[in-house]
């Protein structure tokens, strides 16, 4: 009877396991900046005037990582984030809809916070003051030395004050912060994550004014998530609609987390990565038609990731 009881007791916690690893497994919408979702979408925008507001796009990147804002007085150039795909997700408690790009190269979440003189979008901003979950990180913590180009604020809180970057280069500074991330429509949330709550910007951002890093540092939401997800993403990317579409007609791609991520089945390839720190592959050729174009040297090519 004993061995009896015991097998049904092992059997339902075999159950119990299942049933809770099946549950870690979810998707979250994962929409192109030109569709018709976002907030900031502009549905009377033309095919040539989405082209041109990449092309200026692009020039003001380069105008604004080439010169030094060294004075009040110097315009700042508006940088828009064009092209990338956005995921949307909650911030704080009660939760706060936002809408962040993903970037395989960042190792850290921020978002543009109130209050914030120089941010455009204020109307769909983060107030860390209207949530119970909001915690600032003290400058003396291991979650703060954990983030490069942090310091201690000047007063006497001596909070930790980080610097965001955008394409490697530093556009912003605010607080970092512990707050709740809610994703998967209000289902999935995730307590006591590092962000960087941004409240001073060197440019002018146009477009989604969040990043949700997707990369394998210590406080990118993948290695925040922890054991929850095993360390497993994938994504689907949809085309970039470059022409006004009809809401009816929107199709989102898919960002999958967990047992959701695995990849199978016919036609189902894989490459190894380098090395730890960043998406790394070995880029041994590329071929355009018939052409092939292969690397010499025999080691191949190296690039770093980033979905922008």
């Amino acid at each position: 009877m004993a061995s009896y009881s015991s097998s049904i007791a092992f059997l339902l916690l075999c159950i119990f396991c299942f049933s809770f690893a099946r549950a870690l497994g979810f998707s979250v919408e994962l929409i192109h900046h030109n569709s018709p979702r976002p907030p900031y979408y502009n549905p009377y925008e033309t095919y040539s005037q989405r082209v041109t507001n990449i092309i200026h796009n692009s020039i003001n990147r380069v105008t604004h990582f080439n010169q030094t804002f060294s004075s009040k007085d110097t315009p700042r150039p508006n940088l828009a984030f064009y092209g990338g795909y956005l995921i949307p997700y909650f911030v704080g408690t009660p939760p706060f809809p936002y809408v962040g790009r993903i970037d395989t190269s960042s190792d850290l979440i921020w978002l543009e916070c109130k209050p914030c003189k120089t941010c455009a979008f204020q109307k769909f901003m983060f107030d860390p003051s209207k949530s119970t979950t909001y915690k600032t990180i003290p400058c003396t913590s291991d979650k703060c030395h954990s983030v490069r180009n942090t310091s201690c604020s000047s007063d006497v809180k001596k909070t930790c004050k980080f610097v965001n970057f955008i394409s490697g280069m530093p556009t912003g500074t605010g607080d970092l912060s512990l707050e709740t991330l809610t994703i998967d429509s209000s289902t999935k949330s995730f307590k006591n994550i590092v962000v960087g709550c941004v409240h001073d910007n060197s440019v002018s951002l146009i477009g989604p004014t969040s990043i949700v890093s997707l990369g394998n540092g210590p406080n990118s939401l993948i290695s925040q998530m922890g054991p929850s997800i095993s360390g497993k993403f994938s994504y689907c990317l949809v085309p970039a609609p470059m022409t006004p579409i009809p809401p009816p007609k929107f199709i989102a791609g898919k960002l999958h987390f967990g047992d959701d991520a695995v990849v199978s089945g016919d036609g189902t390839v894989s490459t190894p990565m380098t090395k730890k720190g960043h998406y790394l592959l070995t880029l041994e050729g590329f071929s355009v038609g018939n052409n092939r174009i292969e690397f010499g040297g025999g080691g191949g090519s190296q690039g770093q990731g980033g979905l922008s």
